[in-house]
């Protein structure tokens, strides 16, 4: 296995400079820094974390957790969110089916000395808040608010669904459907969908939410939902959901907006291809929040607040197609 000292030899500079290029290759000067990514490239040298994490006792990991089923906004988030860590972070992605898998992932994290824990609390958990506590981990929620002394990022979900509703209402649907799954969130959606109809001066009917409990056979689900209900319009809460529902509404020649309105979440290349209405998350400022957070707390001799930062962020309606007035 290559080392630094072969890497060193071949550029031909000290393994200190070597070192110093791996640890903050803006301290070496331009010519060194080349000579040095060549000599890595000739000698296949590959750094041992490891090693480095040993004598600091922490590490630049930066773990994040996320739901095991597919969604587009995560994977474009966990892009963006590499890209603007680098150099100084190395982020690492784990992923769980459930809240106890988000707890032995977090205790992986941190026998990897990860820097820092990103995490969907689904509830409160004292295992991850002895672990993160004790091992100086910074832990940061995203989009659910389970430990109040924990930092958190989160998204006004409540006026999401507002907002959506809202739309329908001004297009004039009366009898809408709200289809979403069943998480932490799921009652703040409805609040907010709930709230538009009664300002609108209508009564709630119980029967214009569908939560989903899980994905196995949603399409059908779905379907016989719509078919039995019949609203004149749908908010369908994530991509996955909207997509299934969407194939399977073709394949019975229900056509959208003809034959039934719909408002997607989120905006992502699909619901602009289809021409979808949708409810958009502020993508780019979760990123730029996320990782101001990140690297604040992590520094070298960080001092931590002693109220916690609490960031709750505004989603926003991209008007399409997809809705038709009646």
């Amino acid at each position: 296995m290559a080392t630094v000292k072969d890497v060193a030899k071949i550029a031909n500079v000290s393994s200190s400079t070597v070192s110093r290029f791996i640890r903050h290759p803006e301290m070496v000067t331009e010519s060194k820094r080349k000579r040095i990514e060549a000599a890595i490239s000739q000698a296949g040298y590959v750094r041992n974390l490891n090693a480095s994490t040993l004598k600091s006792n922490t590490s630049n990991l930066v773990g994040i957790i996320l739901p095991a089923e597919h969604n587009l906004f995560f994977s474009s988030m966990v892009n963006r969110l590499n890209k603007a860590l680098l150099p100084e972070k190395r982020l690492i992605v784990l992923y769980a089916e459930n809240f106890d898998e988000v707890k032995t992932n977090v205790s992986l994290l941190l026998s990897m000395r990860a820097a820092a824990v990103l995490f969907i609390p689904e509830k409160k958990s004292h295992t991850i808040r002895t672990l993160t506590v004790s091992n100086g981990c910074y832990p940061l929620q995203l989009f659910v608010d389970n430990f109040p002394a924990f930092d958190s990022i989160l998204i006004d979900d409540r006026n999401g669904a507002y907002l959506a509703a809202k739309k329908l209402l001004e297009y004039g649907h009366r009898r809408t459907l709200l289809i979403d799954g069943d998480n932490d969130v799921f009652g703040k959606r409805l609040d907010g969908y709930r709230t538009a109809i009664e300002e609108a001066g209508l009564v709630f009917d119980e029967r214009s939410v569908l939560s989903l409990h899980s994905m196995e056979g949603c399409e059908n689900i779905m379907y016989s939902y719509i078919s039995e209900y019949r609203p004149t319009a749908i908010i369908c809460v994530t991509e996955l959901l909207a997509q299934r529902l969407c194939f399977r509404l073709e394949k019975e020649h229900i056509s959208v907006p003809q034959d039934v309105s719909m408002i997607v979440y989120d905006d992502s290349p699909w619901s602009n291809l289809c021409g979808h209405t949708a409810i958009s998350q502020p993508l780019e400022t979760v990123v730029e929040n996320i990782t101001r957070l990140v690297k604040r707390n992590t520094e070298k001799n960080h001092i931590p607040c002693d109220t916690p930062t609490k960031i709750k962020l505004q989603p926003f309606l991209i008007e399409r197609k997809s809705i038709k007035k009646i």
